[in-house]
Parts: structure tokens; C-alpha cells; sequence
């Protein structure tokens, strides 16, 4: 078989059969099946599903895991040549599916493809002025976002055009069966949600095989602003963060960013009196001997270390002779967010603009703060008064917060301090706005949309949110990691040789991506950074 379709569910309700209506309609003529992955839905959308399209296939677990296993059964029911995931709530267009196999195919299986991914409006079409193409990817707390078409390195391969893309975001990708069971697929023992697509891709780079986003293949995708049909424990995401980071960083790097994670997120749970970090750090030794095993696989065979990634795709972080000191962070919301849609173009600013409420304009200047900083911005007009005026923060509520204890020391007791508040949507709604930046980063834009004169009208302003560097008291690192095991994942089930015959993706891997030893030439190898031999790209 030519390829498998694979969905993730859980209680998608009508979402669910759009999906498989618009793979079915769109792949015509191509050699495919469906398998559908339940995650325990209760809504009966899977039975739905199989009854308006019978030829489906359902691969079930009565107990809820999340997407990270539940995409990897589905890869483990899988019987063709080339795994296209996709959520349970996309609308591929017509011809994106075929092109996405045609573009494993053509790259020999050596790389994963990712297509264009528009936001899916309620009326269940693909909004052609919300876009996504690139996804980007920060190493050290692991944020991510849209990166435009022309921010990203362009990659040709025959008569089809790529672009690099540093990271990958889970909602639709295309890979070849066998390059997923090398990678070791989407990781069966991270929580709930989040990371599981992050992780996927870094893993991939180092391992040699390129994220390559072709922009003619197009999928539509809901994106939430809230989980509205399941929960996430953030300690659950925590878990997934320390298992991306334990199996891909060199024990260094490891040991960095482990204090910084600690130190992001040291509050008390209520059926937790010991802490948060303390059970974030018990979930995660429950499965240590797995991702013990998973990083001493991919460390043995990877072509790349954080480092060449840090390189290649300009981060400050890691570097070869950081000695830098850990990190204070800000504290934690209980309540992840889902990944943002693509943004749409901007209205105009209607000659309007987001200043300093004390009437400066923010300049490149001032527009660096500190994390626990108060923010006081204004809506400012010089033709009128706006109405309808709705602010935005990116983020949301992880980066910003309405109140905020800003620690005395590195060594307070964070558990005892206020909890910051939450902006509630009555704050995001009048000509002023006060909040308090907690997260780091550079680039987090403000934006505020508003009618003035009867037409739409829009401002952004971008800040820089400056890390500083605190020493923390000796003592302070948590427990070493317990002892090590092995763990082999279930096995990707070969597919039937009367089909795998049909496909082209072994005649053309020779020709497509030549010798190993030439694959690794087209992506720069470590000896030759370490040796400090400058790297053309």
C-alpha cells in the first residue's frame, strides 16, 4: 500500500468526519487507507465516523493516554509506505494528500514533509489569510511558533521546491514508514499533550533527516483557544519537557536547562504538599528507564548535536562555551494553551498607535523589560475615538499575567508567594492595559484591534522580554536520574511485500539522496564546527 492516513481522536464530534470526508474526496486515484487512532472518546464520534465511512479502520484504547501514543498507534496499524498524521479536525485540499506522498517519494524517505496549514474557519473552510508555513523552535524552555515562507531556507530537490523548517508542529506531516521506525516515532510515554510534535522534529534534524515544508500542498486546521473537549495538567506538560530534553541535550546542556526548568516552575499543588516541581519530577522517574534507553539510542546514532542546531538556525542558546548561570523564571499557569493559529494580515493601523500610557511612543530603546515588570500600554488615536477595541498577547496565559509576585531572592520559598492572576477578558477590552511580562523572549508582540470610523482598524508593538542571570544557592538540583533500563518501543509491523512493491520510494532513494556519506555533506557535520571549520550554508 501507498500510504496510511493516520488519525488521532478524542471527542472530535462532526470535526471527525469532516476530516475523512475531505481525505476521501481529495485522494482519488491514490493507493491509501485511513486508520483512525481513538484516545477513549465518549462522544461517539468514532462510531459515527465508521458508519458513514465504513472503509475505515479503528485502532482503539479504552483508557484516555494522549496524542503522543495515540498518534504512535496509529503508525503501529499502519500498513503503507509513507505515514500521513493529521488531527481530527483538518481539511486537506484537494491534491494536498497525493502531493505530500509524491514528496516523500521524490526525498527518497529521508526527510519529513509539512504542507502549508491554514486556520479552518467554523463553517469548515481553509481562511486564506491566516497562513502557516515554517514552525520555529527555542531550546531553551521550548517555545515555538510561526516562522513567514520567507524567513526559511530554501532547500531544492529535483524540479520541487522545500523550505527548511527548524521545527515541527504535529497537526499534518507526511513521513516514510521506515524513517519513522528509525526515529522512533511520536515518543508512547508523554502525557495528555504538548512537545510530543517538537520533540519528533528535533530528533529527525539530529538525526540527519531535514523538516522540509512544501508550500503547494495545503491543509486546513481548527485551532483552538482554549481546550474545550479534554484538560491538560501543566505538570503533565512539565513531564513531556523533561523527556524532550533528557533523551536530545548532552548531559551539560542537560543539567543547565534541567535548574532552569526547575526554577520556572517552583509552586505548590494543593493534593501536592511537597510541590509542584517535586511531582513533576516523580512522573517523570516513573518512566526513566524508557527515555534512559530512547537517549542512549539516539546519542549513539545522531548526526548532530543541540549545538549544530543552535548554529543553523541562529539561537543564543545552547553554545559551545556557555558557562552562563542558571536562570530565574517566572512562575508557571496551571493552564497550557493550545498552539496559536497562523496570523492573519493586518488590517490598518488607521493612523493609530500602542504607546507607553504616559504618552512615549515605544521605541527599539525602551521596548526591553524585565520579566515581573508592570506594563502599562494605550491605545492612542489621532483621528477620533476607537470602540470595539479587543487586545490580544500571544501566549496567553502563560507569558502574561494581571498580577504578579516577583520574587525577593533566588533562594525565597516561591510556594508561599501570591499566585499571579489571570487577565480576564473584561481587562482586554478598553482604551488602556496593565499586565505583568513573567516569560522571557524576544519578539512578544501586543496587539490590539479596533473600529474607528466605522472601519476595522489594528496596532501591534513588539517588546523584548530580557532574561536575567541570578546564581542560585549550592544544593539546590534535583535528584540524579534513577538507573538505567531498556525500553524497546512496540515495532512498526513491516508492510506486505505484494504492496511495498508498488511504491517508488525505494527506487528512488539512491538516486534521490545518493550515498550516506553525501547526505551528510548537504547538512554540515560536527567535526568539521568542532574543529572550527566555518560551515557554509
Amino acid at each position: 500500500m501507498r500510504a496510511s492516513l493516520l488519525i488521532a481522536a478524542h471527542n472530535e464530534g462532526d470535526s471527525l468526519w469532516k476530516t475523512i470526508r475531505a481525505c476521501v474526496e481529495g485522494c482519488a486515484g491514490l493507493d491509501y487507507e485511513i486508520v483512525v487512532a481513538d484516545d477513549a472518546s465518549s462522544d461517539g464520534s468514532v462510531r459515527s465516523a465508521q458508519q458513514r465511512y465504513p472503509q475505515i479502520r479503528v485502532a482503539g484504547k479504552e483508557r484516555r493516554q494522549g496524542a503522543s501514543p495515540t498518534k504512535h498507534l496509529a503508525a503501529v496499524h499502519a500498513r503503507g509506505d509513507v505515514l500521513v498524521f493529521l488531527d481530527g479536525h483538518c481539511n486537506p485540499e484537494p491534491g494536498a494528500i497525493r502531493r505530500l506522498v509524491e514528496d516523500v517519494e521524490e526525498l527518497a524517505g529521508q526527510a519529513i514533509v509539512t504542507p502549508t496549514i491554514h486556520a479552518l474557519s467554523k463553517c469548515w473552510t481553509n481562511i486564506p489569510t491566516q497562513v502557516g508555513h515554517g514552525y520555529r523552535l527555542g531550546l531553551r524552555n521550548f517555545d515555538c511558533g510561526w516562522l513567514p515562507l520567507e524567513k526559511l531556507r530554501v532547500h531544492r530537490h529535483g524540479n520541487r521546491k522545500f523550505y527548511e523548517s527548524p521545527a515541527l508542529i504535529g497537526c499534518a506531516l507526511a513521513i516514510a514508514r521506515e524513517l519513522y521506525g528509525e526515529l522512533h516515532g511520536f515518543d508512547p510515554h508523554m502525557f495528555y499533550w504538548g512537545v510530543e510534535d517538537i520533540d519528533f522534529g528535533l530528533r529527525s534534524w539530529l538525526l540527519g533527516h531535514p523538516i522540509l515544508h512544501d508550500p503547494e500542498a495545503a491543509v486546513g486546521h481548527r485551532f483552538r483557544k482554549s481546550f474545550d473537549n479534554y484538560s491538560v495538567p501543566f505538570d503533565h506538560l512539565v513531564v513531556n519537557q523533561l523527556r524532550m530534553a533528557r533523551k536530545n541535550f548532552t548531559q551539560s546542556v542537560w543539567s543547565e536547562w534541567l535548574e532552569r526548568c526547575r526554577q520556572r516552575s517552583p509552586r505548590g499543588l494543593h493534593d501536592h504538599p511537597e510541590g509542584f516541581w517535586a511531582r513533576a519530577w516523580e512522573l517523570f522517574q516513573e518512566h526513566s528507564a524508557s527515555v534512559e534507553s530512547e537517549r542512549a539510542y539516539f546519542h549513539a546514532r545522531r548526526e548532530h548535536d543541540e549545538f549544530w542546531y543552535a548554529e543553523r538556525f541562529g539561537l543564543t542558546w545552547p553554545k559551545l562555551a556557555s558557562a552562563a548561570a542558571p536562570r530565574a523564571g517566572a512562575f508557571a499557569d496551571p493552564s497550557p494553551s493550545p498552539s496559536p493559529a497562523p496570523s492573519p494580515s493586518p488590517p490598518p493601523n488607521c493612523g493609530c498607535s500602542i504607546q507607553w500610557a504616559n504618552g512615549t511612543p515605544i521605541t527599539a530603546a525602551n521596548r526591553s523589560v524585565l520579566p515581573g515588570a508592570q506594563i502599562n500600554l494605550a491605545l492612542v488615536c489621532d483621528a477620533g475615538t476607537p470602540t470595539n477595541i479587543t487586545w490580544s498577547i500571544p501566549g496567553l496565559p502563560l507569558v502574561a499575567f494581571k498580577s504578579y509576585a516577583v520574587p525577593d531572592s533566588p533562594s525565597q520559598n516561591q510556594d508561599t508567594a501570591a499566585p499571579p492572576a489571570r487577565l480576564a477578558p473584561g481587562d482586554l477590552t478598553s482604551q488602556t492595559l496593565q499586565f505583568y511580562w513573567v516569560y522571557p523572549g524576544n519578539g512578544r508582540e501586543v496587539t490590539v484591534d479596533f473600529t474607528l470610523n466605522g472601519q476595522s482598524c489594528s496596532a501591534r508593538a513588539s517588546f523584548n522580554v530580557i532574561d536575567p542571570t541570578v546564581a542560585f544557592p549550592s544544593g539546590s538540583n534535583p535528584p540524579p536520574i534513577g538507573s538505567v533500563m531498556f525500553y524497546t518501543p512496540p515495532p512498526i509491523p513491516p508492510a506486505p511485500r505484494g504492496h511495498r512493491q508498488k511504491s517508488g520510494l525505494r527506487r528512488r532513494r539512491a538516486r534521490a539522496m545518493g550515498s550516506r556519506s553525501a547526505r551528510r555533506s548537504a547538512f554540515a557535520p560536527d567535526s568539521a564546527r568542532r574543529s572550527g571549520a566555518s560551515a557554509s550554508w
